[in-house]
C-alpha cells in the first residue's frame, strides 16, 4: 500500500486507535525508506517534536506529526521531480550518464531534515 493510503487511514476517525496508530507507523516506514534513514531514527526524530509515542496519546499529536511528515515527503518528492526534469533535458541533449556530482546530488536530495517544523 502507498503512503497516501495509510495517511487516509490515520485521519479516518471511524477506525480504532490501534488501526490508526499502525497506519501511522506504516507512513513513518515509507518515509524512512525514502530518506534512507533507519526506521527507529525516524520515529525518534518525530517523537521528539510531537510526543506521539506514548501509549495513551490523543489523536492531536498523531495528526500534527502526520501533517509534518506529509510536508517533508512532499518537499522530497518535489526535489526529485525537479531532478527528473533536469535529467530529461540533459538526455535530450545527449548526456545519458550521470556525473559523479549529479549522482551525489541525487542521493543528497532525500536526506532527512534534522529538525521537523511544528505548525500549530
Amino acid at each position: 500500500m502507498s503512503f497516501n493510503w495509510y495517511a487516509r487511514k490515520v485521519r479516518n476517525a471511524t477506525l480504532g486507535p490501534g488501526v490508526r496508530r499502525s497506519a501511522f507507523y506504516s507512513c513513518l516506514l515509507r518515509l524512512s525508506w525514502m530518506t534512507h534513514e533507519r526506521f527507529h531514527e525516524t520515529i525518534a526524530r518525530y517523537d521528539a517534536q510531537f510526543h506521539f509515542h506514548a501509549r495513551r496519546t490523543t489523536e492531536a499529536p498523531l495528526l500534527a506529526a502526520l501533517t509534518a511528515m506529509e510536508r517533508e515527503r512532499n518537499g522530497i518528492l518535489e526535489k526529485l521531480r525537479a531532478f527528473e526534469r533536469k535529467r530529461v533535458r540533459a538526455k535530450m541533449r545527449g548526456n545519458r550518464r550521470l556525473s559523479a556530482a549529479e549522482a551525489q546530488a541525487l542521493r543528497a536530495l532525500a536526506q532527512p531534515h534534522q529538525t521537523v517544523e511544528r505548525k500549530e
